[in-house]
């Protein structure tokens, strides 16, 4: 996915998607979805 987006270092898009979301890409792999509500609304949306 990194690479659709215009990421060339995995790290890179990992730290942004963190930033972003509140939550490693990996961890939002593995979750449920609902789960997450409550940990996305607890994190600070920052933009990218």
């Amino acid at each position: 996915m990194a690479v659709r987006v215009g990421y060339t270092a995995e790290f890179a898009f990992a730290k942004a998607f963190k930033r972003g979301c509140g939550i490693a890409p990996g961890r939002y792999r593995r979750e449920p979805q609902e789960a997450m509500s409550s940990t996305q609304a607890a994190a600070p949306n920052t933009p990218l």
